[in-house]
C-alpha cells in the first residue's frame, strides 16, 4: 500500500468521519444561533394574518435587494467597528461550511457544490429572517456568506493538495 493510500484511509476512517460530522453539526447549530437569534428570542410575527401580511410587506420593502449596496456603504466607513464586524463576520462565519463540505463529502466534492451549499444555507437564513421578522433580508449577506463558503472550500482544497503532494514525494509531515 502506498503512503498516500494509507493516509487517505486514516483521514476517512469511520471514527474521524463521525467526529467531523458531530463537529459540523455543532458548527451549524452555532451558526444558526448567531445568525437567527442575534437579536434575542422575540420573533416579530403579529397574531392575525392581515397584520402579518402588512408586516411582511414592510420588511420586504425595507430589505436590501440591490447587490453591493450595504457592502459599499460599509466600505465607506471601514474604520467603524460595526462595518468591519459585519463584512468580515459574514465571510468568516461561513468559512467552516465550505471546509466541512469538502471534508465530509464522500464523493468528489466540487466547487459548484460548495457555492450552491453556501447560497442555499444563506438564502434559507435570510428568508427565515424575512418571514419571521427576526432580522432583515440583505442580498449582500448572501454575497458575503457565499464568499466565505467558497473561501473555506478553497483553503481546504489547497491544504489537501499540499498534503497529497508531500505524501507522494515522501517528505515527512510536520505537526
Amino acid at each position: 500500500m502506498r503512503k498516500g493510500q494509507q493516509a487517505e484511509r486514516i483521514w476517512q476512517s469511520r471514527r474521524a468521519h463521525r467526529t467531523l460530522w458531530v463537529l459540523f453539526m455543532v458548527y451549524l447549530f452555532l451558526l444558526m444561533w448567531v445568525v437567527l437569534l442575534k437579536s434575542g428570542f422575540a420573533i416579530g410575527v403579529p397574531m392575525n394574518q392581515g397584520d402579518y401580511a402588512q408586516a411582511l410587506s414592510f420588511r420586504w420593502q425595507s430589505a436590501n435587494r440591490v447587490p453591493f449596496r450595504t457592502i459599499t456603504n460599509y466600505l465607506r466607513v471601514w474604520g467603524e467597528s460595526y462595518a468591519v464586524q459585519n463584512l468580515v463576520g459574514n465571510v468568516i462565519a461561513f468559512v467552516p461550511l465550505g471546509a466541512g463540505y469538502l471534508l465530509l463529502c464522500r464523493r468528489h466534492p466540487r466547487f459548484v457544490g460548495a457555492l450552491l451549499l453556501g447560497l442555499g444555507v444563506s438564502l434559507a437564513f435570510e428568508l427565515i429572517q424575512l418571514f419571521a421578522g427576526i432580522g432583515s433580508f440583505d442580498v449582500d449577506d448572501l454575497i458575503l456568506n457565499v464568499v466565505g463558503t467558497v473561501l473555506g472550500y478553497a483553503v481546504m482544497w489547497g491544504m489537501n493538495r499540499i498534503c497529497i503532494r508531500r505524501m507522494r514525494s515522501g517528505r515527512p509531515h510536520r505537526a
